[in-house]
């Protein structure tokens, strides 16, 4: 399943194409076994983004009707581009900043590249990635447990991801492809095994205690069965989680079970007003992408550094114009995913485009980052969603693969 005759996509292994799958598999397991980003970064600049150069021209040109990435390249070129406005400009921060968003930009026509034009290869990047994430997920369960109670404390990751909340969204997204392998599979062996990892990566975000990783998932998957399955699967998937919910509610200590409903929900309307209040002092360009950063009664930093919000985030440094273009990005995708002739593939764009909102809804702050937990709910499915445009302008093109 997760190999083949035919590992590489190229007949020549000293290849380029063959050369960035690797990379790009390395790239993508290193979510779940690199301790830090700054390593991350540094494999993808040498490894993916400068021989990506070479395959960027020849996309960039067949996805120049693209909706998509037209708003995605003006999102992320304005966003940029606030920084001029900051308070606390920095030369230094502009740079990082742009070398950031380049890097968002390439990964993503890189995962158009490779899923185009050697689709089979880029579907057991995923399944390889799937199973990674399981083995990263067990690893943390014995790590953590042989040192903290169970299941009282909050399971932290072994990887860059150190935040519970990062975790859980990491899996949270992984435990939907794999849901999304198992509803495709056509052998009950195969079948079983991409629910036995959604099983594992559920139980790990349950251990994180991360109520933003646990909805988003629950829901994701819900959208994705009832879409690929039919109304019928309504009342099925009511049943399985409303039994699950009781089972939890069942075995969980109270004390647990109300420091996880009272944790952290005081403290979000105070951190949305207060970004609300930053909004308003630049309501129509934002405030810069370089944030001015608050502190506390105490001299410390503010919790509402991070607005735990992606689009108030957006149109705190970008105002309404931002806010604009970040709405955009999910209108253009949520038509995509909708028009996708796979009715597979659709019904998991609808489902990691639910995924992603519902976690940027009570998480996250600004979208361009170093290669974290983001790149792979938010960014990667706009990737994926970026080849389907791909294919469609290719073949309307009569284009063909060189390689295939």
């Amino acid at each position: 399943m997760f190999t083949s005759r035919r590992v590489f996509p190229d007949a020549k292994l000293a290849s380029l194409p063959n050369w960035l799958t690797l990379s790009y598999t390395l790239f993508l397991a290193g979510f779940f076994c690199i301790p830090n980003a700054v390593d991350l970064y540094k494999f993808y600049f040498v490894a993916l983004l400068l021989p990506g150069i070479f395959i960027a021209g020849n996309t960039l040109w067949f996805l120049r009707k693209s909706a998509l990435l037209h708003v995605m390249l003006l999102y992320v070129g304005y966003m940029v581009t606030t920084s001029l406005w900051s308070t606390d400009f920095s030369p230094a921060e502009f740079k990082r900043t742009f070398w950031i968003s380049t890097s968002i930009i390439m990964f993503s026509l890189i995962t158009v590249y490779i899923r185009h034009h050697y689709p089979n290869t880029y579907d057991r990047i995923l399944k390889t990635t799937c199973f990674l994430a399981t083995i990263a997920a067990i690893t943390s369960m014995v790590a953590w447990y042989s040192k903290y109670p169970f299941p009282g404390s909050r399971m932290n990751g072994i990887s860059l991801m150190d935040n519970p909340n990062s975790i859980a969204f990491a899996y949270g997204f992984f435990t939907l492809l794999s849901f999304h392998y198992a509803l495709k599979s056509e052998t009950l062996r195969s079948r079983s095994l991409f629910v036995s990892i959604s099983i594992v990566l559920m139980v790990s975000i349950l251990l994180t205690q991360s109520r933003a990783g646990a909805l988003a998932t629950v829901a994701a998957v819900s959208l994705l069965c009832i879409h690929k399955l039919g109304r019928k699967s309504i009342i099925s998937m009511i049943t399985i989680f409303g039994a699950l919910a009781t089972a939890i509610y069942l075995v969980t200590p109270p004390d647990l079970l109300s420091r996880q409903i009272n944790r952290g929900l005081p403290h979000r309307p105070a951190i949305w007003e207060t970004v609300a209040e930053q909004v308003s002092n630049a309501p129509i360009f934002g405030n810069g992408f370089q944030k001015e950063l608050l502190v506390d009664e105490h001299g410390g930093a503010s919790i509402a550094n991070y607005a735990h919000n992606a689009m108030l985030a957006t149109a705190r440094d970008g105002g309404l114009v931002g806010l604009a273009l970040h709405i955009a990005i999910l209108i253009v995708a949520l038509r995509g995913a909708i028009q996708t002739e796979n009715s597979s593939m659709s019904s998991f764009y609808l489902s990691a485009l639910l995924f992603g909102f519902i976690i940027m809804s009570f998480d996250k702050d600004q979208l361009i980052d170093r290669p974290r937990e983001l790149w792979l709910f938010f960014w990667l499915p706009l990737a994926m969603l970026l080849a389907e445009d791909f294919d469609t302008e290719s073949h309307d093109s009569g284009h063909h693969n060189p390689h295939g």
